[in-house]
C-alpha cells in the first residue's frame, strides 16, 4: 500500500511539473527569433554538421584576414605617402 502511495504521488508531481512548464513554453521564442539574435545558426545544414561548418568560417575568415595583412603597407611606406608622420 506505501509503494501505491508514493507512485501516485510522484505522478502528480510529474504531473505538476509538467502544467508549471507549459506557461514557460508558450512564452519561448520561436527558431526565427533566435536566429535572428544570432543564437541559433541560421541555415538549411544538418544539426550535426553545425560544428564543422561554424569551424569552417571561422578558418575562412581567419585565412582571410592573414592575407589582408600580408598586403598592408609597412610603416615605413606610410611615411613615405605622408599619411602617418615620422617619429
Amino acid at each position: 500500500m506505501e509503494n501505491t502511495k508514493k507512485t501516485s504521488d510522484h505522478k502528480n508531481d510529474i504531473k505538476s511539473r509538467g502544467e508549471g512548464l507549459i506557461p514557460l513554453l508558450e512564452r519561448r521564442p520561436s527558431s526565427k527569433e533566435l536566429e535572428e539574435k544570432h543564437i541559433l545558426l541560421a541555415s538549411n545544414v544538418a544539426p550535426s554538421l553545425h560544428s564543422t561548418m561554424h569551424d569552417l568560417e571561422k578558418k575562412r575568415i581567419s585565412t582571410e584576414l592573414e592575407r589582408k595583412l600580408e598586403k598592408r603597407p609597412d610603416r615605413k611606406s606610410l611615411v613615405e605617402s605622408h599619411i602617418i608622420k615620422d617619429e
